[in-house]
Order: structure tokens, then C-alpha cells, then sequence
């Protein structure tokens, strides 16, 4: 009984096909590595997907936030011309420009930015994960620049509030009855309060040239990068 199963034992061994069993091995082992090869390029697929996608989000803001940019800076020269207009022709207004302009001397805004996309890059996860990073740092710079022109302008209206409060406490500009004028009447009037020609003094020379020019300049230096890369 012994000598029949051994028999059988070896005949089983000695009829083993050790090709076929290598060749079915290595199938395995390249079906393997095959399926996380395979698995590995959809992932890398699907993250540069996902951080295209998140690139047109932060250039959709971008182009936002420098619209904003670009209108501060535009009202803020035009703040500028009224200034040395009143300054510059005292006692000798033109009806039409006044009655156009001056009104903006005692006009306050705000830049209205947002940054949801660039938080929504940093909770994703997504930015360690961009190939070329000077492209992360030009966005970074864009969003800083935004919030220079945001800062800046608030700065500007907190000057301009604080001459407001100055010049509503001022006994001659509370005791004038501006109902008797007509605005270049009115401006004759303001002209000759210190508060108001101290304050359009300084809204000439709160900046020189064109303030916000090198922020809107990393913007469009971003906005291009992100187009370059699509």
C-alpha cells in the first residue's frame, strides 16, 4: 500500500510542469503589477484633473478681483483730478466740472475681493501636488497684491472719514447755510476751511502715479501662468 501511494507521489512530481507553472506565475505577478500601474495613472489622471479645474476657479476670481483692482485705482485718480482741479482753479470754477466732479471728494468705497478658490486650493490638498511650483508662488503673489489694493483703499477711506468727522466739527462749516449758493458758491466757501484744504491736499499726495499698476502687473502675470498651463 505504502510502495502504490508513493508511486503515485512521483509520478505526479516527475509529470509536473515547472514551465507552465513559471509561466503562470510571472501572469500573476504581471496582472499585479499591471492592475497598480494601472490604478496609479488613473489616480495621477484624476489629480490633474481636479487641479485643472481648481486653476480655472482661482483664474475666474483672479480676472474678479482685478476688475476690482482696476476700478479702485481708476476712482482713485479720478479722486486725484477733482482734487487739484479745486485746488488749482480756487476762485475760478467751471459750473459744468464742478457740478460733475466735485461730489466725488465726499464719495468712500470699498474693494470688494474674494478668495474662495485659493482657500478652496489649500484644504484640497491639491497645491503641494502642482508640478511647477513658481506658478503656486505667482497666485500666492496675486492674492497678497489684491489684498495690498484692499488694505490701501481702506487706509484711504479711514483718512477721508476722519476729515469728514474734523470737518462736521468745525464751527464755520456748521454755521454755513449752503441753501443761499450754488456749488461754485458753496466750494469758495469750503476752500478757505483748513480741514477741507488739508484734505484734499492730502488725497493728492496719498499716492504718485498710478498706485495699484505693479498689483494689477502679478495678477495678469498669474492669470497668464494658469493660461499657459491649460
Amino acid at each position: 500500500m505504502k510502495n502504490h501511494s508513493f508511486r503515485r507521489l512521483r509520478i505526479r512530481l516527475v509529470g509536473w510542469n515547472w514551465s507552465g507553472f513559471f509561466s503562470n506565475f510571472t501572469a500573476v505577478v504581471l496582472g499585479i503589477v499591471i492592475t497598480f500601474v494601472g490604478s496609479d495613472l488613473l489616480q495621477e489622471h484624476a489629480t490633474q484633473r481636479d487641479i485643472k479645474e481648481m486653476m480655472q476657479l482661482i483664474k475666474t476670481e483672479l480676472v474678479a478681483n482685478r476688475a476690482e483692482v482696476v476700478s479702485a485705482q481708476e476712482w482713485y485718480l479720478n479722486q486725484r483730478r477733482v482734487a487739484s482741479y479745486i485746488l488749482s482753479n480756487e476762485g475760478n470754477y467751471q459750473r459744468d466740472t464742478l457740478n460733475m466732479y466735485s461730489p466725488l471728494v465726499f464719495q468712500l468705497i470699498s474693494v470688494e475681493s474674494t478668495n474662495d478658490a485659493l482657500d478652496m486650493l489649500k484644504v484640497s490638498g491639491l497645491m503641494q501636488k502642482i508640478a511647477k511650483k513658481e506658478h503656486v508662488m505667482q497666485i500666492i503673489k496675486a492674492y497678497r497684491c489684491i489684498d495690498s489694493t484692499v488694505n490701501g483703499i481702506q487706509s484711504f477711506r479711514n483718512m477721508k472719514e476722519d476729515a469728514f468727522a474734523r470737518l462736521s466739527a468745525d464751527k464755520a462749516f456748521l454755521t454755513f447755510d449752503g441753501s443761499k449758493f450754488d456749488n461754485v458758491g458753496k466750494w469758495n466757501f469750503y476752500i478757505q476751511l483748513p480741514v477741507m484744504h488739508q484734505l484734499l491736499e492730502t488725497i493728492i499726495t496719498y499716492w504718485f502715479g498710478n498706485p495699484f499698476d505693479d498689483d494689477i502687473a502679478a495678477i495678469d502675470e498669474a492669470i497668464a501662468a494658469i493660461e499657459k498651463a491649460d
